[in-house]
């Protein structure tokens, strides 16, 4: 059997295409041809890749439907998305088109297959900037989740797909190509360079790339056995810490001070700062604690 993994070549993509080969399974990465490959040929051993992992360039939404009746996956991971925070008009077409419109062909394929598939899509906690009951989405990125996770409900309604999705709180881990702020701020402390952040009062809950990744095996093994109650759940670290309390953490397993300039940077545009606690997946939990994920990641800093 095999699993169909988009966004492989990401963050965390990488990650669970190598929790899935540690399962002693096949992966059919689905890549576009301008796919950046790098960070996936640094996170799975070339003699794994090889003989494991399939790589299957698609270039236009017509091209899914075959690629799932040929390869007949078990289940399909889709990691896939674009966006941030802060988008430009340039931004629009490609991010509803990489967030909305691609998972919808891949659902659609789903239905014409002749074999049941499990589906698990991730979203983000930023679909939900103060409330856990409804969408308040704080970016185009986080409302392109939201109206995805509509579609999806549809499919699992009335087109009875077994799917889930997983709302992914503050991921962070070594090598994360993305520069995000714990890679900031550890790459800062090993090279005693100074960092200019916001005044450091907003909240989050880290998670490693690692324990995110588990979660969705965890989510594939669970709808092999019987469908989840919910159409999504969060994925989230134990810790809820600020800024200021993350940058003191990292100072002492560091044994170095942070030369911090607090407030050069303003906070964001609908800066989240204190996130929902989304209902968590069941029978999952993070086994890396925030200490012990900085800890691999000083170890692995250059």
């Amino acid at each position: 059997m095999s699993v169909l993994v988009t966004g492989a070549t990401g963050f965390l993509g990488a990650a669970v295409v190598n929790q899935i080969l540690a399962q002693n399974e096949k992966v059919i990465a689905l890549l576009r041809p301008t796919s950046n490959k790098e960070h996936l040929y640094a996170t799975v051993e070339e003699k794994i890749r090889d003989a494991y992992v399939n790589e299957v360039v698609f270039e236009n939404f017509s091209q899914l439907k075959s690629i799932v009746a040929d390869y007949q996956p078990r289940s399909i991971v889709h990691s896939a998305a674009t966006g941030r925070l802060i988008h430009s008009p340039d931004d629009v077409s490609r991010t509803i088109c990489a967030n909305v419109e691609f998972g919808t062909h891949l659902l659609e394929a789903c239905c014409e297959a002749a074999h049941d598939i499990s589906f698990i899509f991730c979203g983000t906690f930023w679909q939900h900037s103060s409330r856990k009951d409804r969408y308040d989405p704080n970016s185009l990125y986080a409302a392109t989740k939201s109206a995805f996770e509509e579609i999806a409900r549809y499919y699992r309604e009335i087109r009875k797909l077994k799917l889930v999705g997983l709302k992914f709180y503050d991921n962070y881990g070594a090598r994360d190509p993305r520069n995000r702020l714990m890679s900031y701020l550890v790459q800062a402390v090993k090279r005693g360079e100074s960092v200019e952040l916001s005044p450091g009062w907003q909240k989050i809950r880290p998670l490693y790339v690692d324990d995110a990744a588990h979660s969705i095996i965890r989510a594939m093994e669970h709808m092999q056995v019987q469908p989840y109650e919910e159409l999504s759940y969060g994925v989230f670290g134990d810790e809820l810490v600020s800024i200021r309390e993350l940058v003191s953490i990292i100072e002492k397993l560091a044994k170095s001070n942070l030369r911090v300039n607090w407030g050069a940077r303003d906070y964001r545009q609908n800066e989240i700062f204190e996130p929902v606690e989304l209902t968590r997946l069941p029978n999952w939990s993070p086994r890396t604690s925030l200490k012990k994920g900085i800890q691999k990641m000083l170890g692995d800093a250059a």
